[in-house]
């Protein structure tokens, strides 16, 4: 570069020269305008959006409790005396009541699919949101007889696998409980149950007919979507066992149908929706007492004469669902042929008759959803203002304070 005298005179010249000094602010200028008319486009389509929203807002229709609240076909509360508690909503709405048939039977199944898909997530098993849900859901113990309900639906798919075309309305049985960290029956029993899932599950050849859900961590967040999905409460405690039962009560709000003996608070629910509306079996208390009291019962016998039992705790020790170690399942076969404390085997053709019961009752769908609502209209009984009230007078002897 040349930095001599001359050099340096041209170059400072045609800086401070009065072309180069137009051109300069010829630039700034021309920045300045098209600075100024971007502001201005973006204020005229801001206040165009303004303006076309505020016109939707204004055109609008006017929205009001009135206009949103549903008010037709009000349900009511009543407590134990007849009185009324709450009215759910007010009069002159424009609801109409249809029966189930005028549903969309694809709109039934997406409501039901919702619980279809959690099974999914959680447990990978696939199940038909059309089949019947029928659940067991509560702590593991003998008396409950959660091995009864599994042998049972061990014999079901016996049946199936006997004969392929056999009528049958499909049916997820779920299971649902937690057993103390010692309480080995009980462990094993839900051994059993995940081990006969697996198999049912995994048999194209029954095409879907039956499945089995475990559901694995059961507490009250799980319990809360199972009660509102199960078409079938499973209360199958031996007669004379039950103290009293609330999941029961949780099921009959949610419209599940009872299927039980005659214990605990079944008896009180049988009460409020009649027995025909419920699916009774097995030995009275009293029955179940005066062979406690005589022991003139030998399981032995139910085992020698009936060929379903027979078969279903045969396959317990002979490797069909634990093919690795054929005698997991022993001690659960010698319970139930030696003692069989809580009359498993004796009640299990009376058990699986229930069952049919209520194959043949789900196929009339407007019979058993009319059946459903009863179930929840007839639970205002086990309110618990009624129960501490009924605790407070009878127990107690307590008397009422007014504040």
């Amino acid at each position: 570069m040349n930095y001599g005298k001359k050099s340096v005179s041209r170059k400072r010249n045609s800086l401070i020269s009065r072309t180069a000094m137009m051109g300069k602010r010829a630039h700034v200028s021309f920045i300045r305008v098209l600075f100024a008319v971007l502001i201005t486009i973006c204020v005229v389509v801001g206040c165009i959006g303004i303006g076309a929203f505020r016109g939707i807002i204004d055109n609008a229709p006017d929205v009001n409790d009135i206009d949103i609240s549903p008010l037709g076909y009000a349900t009511f509360l009543y407590d134990g005396d007849g009185n009324q508690l709450r009215k759910l909503t007010a009069p002159s709405s424009n609801r109409l009541p249809v029966s189930i048939d005028q549903i969309p039977v694809d709109l039934q199944h997406a409501v039901v699919a919702i619980e279809d898909e959690r099974f999914y997530e959680h447990n990978g098993i696939d199940v038909d949101p059309r089949s019947i849900f029928d659940c067991q859901v509560k702590r593991l113990h003998e008396y409950k007889r959660q091995l009864m309900n599994i042998l049972h639906v061990m014999y079901l798919y016996n049946e199936i696998k006997a004969h392929p075309d056999m009528d049958i309305v499909p049916r997820t049985f779920i299971f649902g409980a937690k057993a103390a960290a010692g309480y080995y029956t009980a462990k094993l029993t839900i051994k059993l149950i995940n081990a006969v899932a697996d198999k049912i599950n995994n048999d194209p050849s029954i095409n879907g007919k039956i499945k089995v859900v475990f559901i694995e961590d059961y507490r009250v967040s799980n319990a809360e979507l199972i009660f509102a999905a199960a078409d079938v409460s499973e209360q199958i405690s031996t007669a004379s066992k039950e103290a009293s039962g609330t999941g029961n009560m949780k099921f009959m709000l949610n419209g599940a149908l009872t299927l039980g003996t005659m214990d605990g608070a079944n008896v009180e629910i049988v009460e409020e929706v009649g027995k025909e509306n419920a699916f009774i079996f097995g030995l009275s208390a009293d029955q179940v007492m005066e062979y406690e009291k005589n022991g003139n019962y030998n399981p032995r016998d139910v085992y020698n004469n009936n060929q379903d039992v027979r078969q279903v705790l045969t396959q317990l020790v002979n490797g069909f669902y634990s093919p690795e170690n054929p005698e997991l399942f022993r001690a659960l076969y010698d319970a139930l042929l030696e003692k069989d404390t809580y009359f498993t085997l004796l009640d299990f053709d009376s058990y699986k008759e229930a069952h049919n019961r209520i194959d043949a009752a789900y196929r009339d769908e407007e019979h058993w959803a009319r059946t459903a609502m009863l179930q929840t209209a007839s639970a205002g009984k086990f309110s618990s203002d009624r129960t501490i009230e009924e605790y407070a007078k009878e127990m107690w002897h307590l008397e009422k304070v007014t504040l």
